[in-house]
């Protein structure tokens, strides 16, 4: 299980490192990480990363983000966290909607 687990921490950092500074939506975080997505991020913080949740209420719902602003030994940026853009970055479905919900999509 220890394997599985180390698996698990290991393909959420690849995910996060490939879309450093950008958004990374829960069920993207959840298809990497698995269930325990909450402990694996946990982990990454304790050896320095630096990741902050970004959440959004959108008509009674709540939707969430994580984004890696630093590594181990960097210092974090202060910036605000990026709205993804359809026209110049790849976009999830998920984001999509959340962006029809709020009439961001053209």
């Amino acid at each position: 299980m220890a394997n599985e687990h180390r698996t698990r921490t290991d393909r959420l950092l690849a995910l996060l490192l490939a879309r450093k500074g950008r958004r990374v939506s829960l069920p993207e975080v959840q298809r990497a990480a698995g269930a325990q997505h909450g402990a694996r991020i946990g982990e990454l913080r304790e050896h320095g990363y630096v990741i902050d949740n970004v959440m959004e209420r959108m008509e009674g719902e709540i939707y969430s983000w994580y984004v890696l602003r630093a590594e181990p030994g960097e210092t974090a940026p202060m910036f605000p966290i990026p709205q993804a853009q359809p026209q110049t970055e790849a976009v999830s479905r998920w984001e999509l909607e959340c962006m029809a919900r709020r009439g961001r999509t053209g």
